[in-house]
């Protein structure tokens, strides 16, 4: 992750036993599913599946200028209704 193209920042959080989250800052869209789709990230995503609620899971996008604080990035995931893709048959 740290040396991924494109990516500005990145930061961890958990609001529970089971709760995790991930907050990252790419230059572009493009780099941020470029790492999304490939790799490690992409081999780990299948194994979460096993272990995470995926009724729970959310992805949220959205463009900014400045790198947003915990507290704004989980108003938007709570307002969310993006879904978590599948990677279980995704070659």
């Amino acid at each position: 992750l740290v040396n991924s193209s494109g990516l500005k920042h990145f930061a961890f959080n958990s609001t529970g036993f089971l709760d995790y989250w991930t907050l990252t800052v790419w230059d572009s869209l493009g780099d941020m599913k470029n790492f999304r789709s490939n790799g490690a990230h992409k081999e780990a995503m299948k194994l979460f599946e096993s272990i995470a609620d995926i009724k729970k899971s959310k992805i949220v996008t959205w463009d900014c200028d400045e790198i947003p604080q915990w507290e704004e990035a989980m108003q938007r995931n709570n307002l969310s209704n993006y879904a978590y893709k599948s990677y279980k048959n995704d070659g």
